[in-house]
């Protein structure tokens, strides 16, 4: 997970819908995460967004490839995550 600066924030160990583990979140939903490295308050806030790191080839698979199966969501916070990367690498996914 990174936050929308691009900082690497930790990895997701669960996620959980009203108190019960499920496999992943959907779009529009809100959700709580187990994450093991980050401290709330101090790394980052309750509200904050954070993303999915997205390997590189697979954000440009999923520009190039798959963009047809991907929601309206789903390919703006692609173009976000994309933005965010090409602030330290300009040519990351192209």
């Amino acid at each position: 997970m990174i936050n929308l600066e691009g900082v690497r924030v930790g990895g997701i160990t669960q996620i959980q819908d009203s108190g019960a583990a499920i496999p992943l979140a959907e779009e529009g939903k809100e959700v709580a995460v187990s994450m093991p490295q980050p401290i709330v308050g101090r790394h980052i806030k309750e509200r904050d967004v954070l993303l999915v790191d997205v390997p590189e080839k697979n954000a440009k698979l999923l520009r190039e490839k798959y963009s047809g199966r991907l929601t309206a969501g789903a390919m703006e916070v692609l173009r976000e995550l994309t933005e965010i990367k090409r602030k330290k690498d300009l040519l990351w996914a192209v």
